[in-house]
């Protein structure tokens, strides 16, 4: 599927918790990247204005607003569709 990437920082101990949150919203979570001061959360979002609008309130929402998500560029993923 042709998606946006959509990247936040987070604190370790906020990660898990975000990455969870966020997949039970239904959004495809791409692997996690942990560096020495964050974790970096990669969602892969469909290339549709409406969808990209969705995830970044989503994530704004769940991490009452503490962390800032980033939009990236645009790829083709194979994501599960349930």
């Amino acid at each position: 599927m042709r998606s946006r990437s959509l990247t936040v920082r987070l604190a370790h101990a906020d990660a898990g918790r975000v990455e969870a949150d966020v997949r039970a919203a239904g959004f495809a979570v791409l692997p996690t990247r942990y560096a020495a001061d964050a974790a970096v959360l990669t969602l892969a979002v469909p290339d549709r204005e409406f969808d990209v609008r969705a995830a970044l309130d989503t994530v704004t929402s769940l991490t009452a607003g503490q962390y800032t998500p980033h939009l990236g560029g645009v790829d083709w993923y194979d994501i599960a569709l349930l």
